[in-house]
């Protein structure tokens, strides 16, 4: 009998702390609510804020892309035109308009420690392409 009544009061003690474990939990459990409202984010918020990264995601693409393209863009250029025009040029050259380099020759150095250059006599010769 004495062993049921001990039991009894074991049992109730047991209960009493499981009690105040439970009391601990649910106050830890209102702090946490508390704290979450406190920092809570708006859900509209963060669909903004994300809406707004990916347009500027886009601006920045979008200048990457303006800045790889070739500066040539939207200059209209025609190639045929271009060679029309460089051939017009090089044909009004003529032989006589342009002065040739003489033709030099590179002899041994001399004990001095200097080289003698020395101009070859021939005619010059006029190559046009």
């Amino acid at each position: 009998m004495l062993f049921g009544k001990l039991q009894n009061c074991r049992l109730i003690l047991c209960k009493i702390d499981t009690l105040k474990v439970n009391e601990i939990v649910i106050d830890a459990h209102r702090q946490a609510a508390s704290a979450l409202k406190e920092h809570m984010i708006e859900e509209d918020e963060v669909n903004d804020l994300l809406a707004e990264m990916q347009e500027v995601v886009e601006q920045v693409d979008n200048v990457d892309q303006m800045l790889t393209e070739p500066l040539t863009t939207g200059l209209s250029i025609d190639e045929d035109e271009l060679a029309a025009e460089l051939e017009a040029l090089e044909s009004e050259l003529t032989a006589a308009e342009i002065t040739p380099l003489p033709n030099l020759k590179l002899t041994p150095k001399l004990d001095s420690g200097t080289s003698v250059v020395e101009e070859k006599k021939t005619e010059p010769q006029v190559e046009l392409v």
